[in-house]
């Protein structure tokens, strides 16, 4: 499905989209914090330049509160693309994601800031 990110593979990109929800994974984990429980859905989401529908993000528990006020702002943060292993059955496929490395910040208040680090680890 994302086989056009395979050329930004561990690459770092910059990425928009508008955050649509934000949920736990599991409320069983909810107090744990190094868990990375938090499940943030992008929707419109470019990613250096292409357009894709959704794409999820998992963070760490301490990052819910953050994320929710974000809810239905549009956002821009540097991310870096990562293969992951997706399983459907019994068959093993190489799929591509992103994974944070700096802070979620309003598209407007990116411009401003340029964020290098991630923070809300």
């Amino acid at each position: 499905m994302r086989q056009a990110l395979k050329q930004f593979k561990n690459i770092d990109v910059i990425v928009t989209g508008r955050v649509e929800h934000v949920m736990y994974r599991s409320r069983l984990n909810k107090g744990k914090r190094r868990v990375k429980n938090v499940r943030i859905l992008l929707k419109d989401v470019m990613i250096a330049g292409q357009h894709y529908d959704h794409i999820w993000l998992y963070e760490r528990n301490n990052y819910f509160n953050y994320a929710t006020q974000l809810k239905g702002h549009n956002v821009k943060f540097k991310a870096k693309v990562v293969p992951y292993l997706k399983r459907s059955g019994d068959i093993y496929k190489e799929d591509y994601g992103i994974e944070r490395q700096s802070r979620l910040l309003k598209a407007n208040v990116y411009e401003q800031e340029k964020p290098f680090k991630k923070i809300g680890r």
